[in-house]
């Protein structure tokens, strides 16, 4: 990426990221892809990672993913980075349209508890993909993403529609 020398680069992690480094591990790499991105004359702009559609019974989007997105803003802040917030966007969007239209953006997928489980007849063999989007909910979702970067970036609104 640095060698095709883009005028903006979005960095965007913390889905996989979650299970196998500490916050701590991933604000210093988000930091050093901030610092590599300005060295090459590259202006950063840094993207939370979308919240996955778990719900709760209250109807409210339950995010396990919030350590990460608040290293993400205290990079952003302490670099003076641009910040595309879509963790808070995505869960807006979700809690105004609801679990019943998010959940036509998923992707079914074996159920994980099969393996696991003492009596596994008594599950269902697939289960929604919260975290993926089919693409229906790549639509839907990309209409905030173009928000968000024209909100942080105006600039680059006339490219957008």
């Amino acid at each position: 990426m640095l060698d095709l020398k883009p005028d903006y680069v979005m960095i965007q992690f913390g889905h996989n990221d979650e299970g196998v480094m500490p916050v701590a591990t991933y604000s210093e790499n988000l930091g050093r892809f901030v610092d590599e991105a300005r060295a090459a004359g590259i202006k950063p702009i840094l993207v939370t990672p979308v919240s996955r559609r778990y719900w709760r019974d209250d109807g409210k989007i339950h995010s396990e993913l919030g350590p990460f997105v608040e290293g993400m803003k205290q990079v952003a802040a302490d670099k003076k980075v641009l910040l595309m917030d879509l963790h808070a966007r995505a869960i807006e969007y979700y809690e105004k349209v609801g679990k019943e239209v998010t959940d036509t953006w998923s992707y079914t997928k074996p159920n994980p508890a099969l393996a696991r489980a003492t009596n596994p007849s008594t599950l269902p063999a697939t289960v929604l993909d919260y975290t993926h989007f089919n693409p229906e909910g790549s639509k839907a979702m990309g209409r905030v993403v173009a928000d968000e970067l024209k909100r942080v970036v105006p600039e680059l609104a006339q490219y957008m529609n």
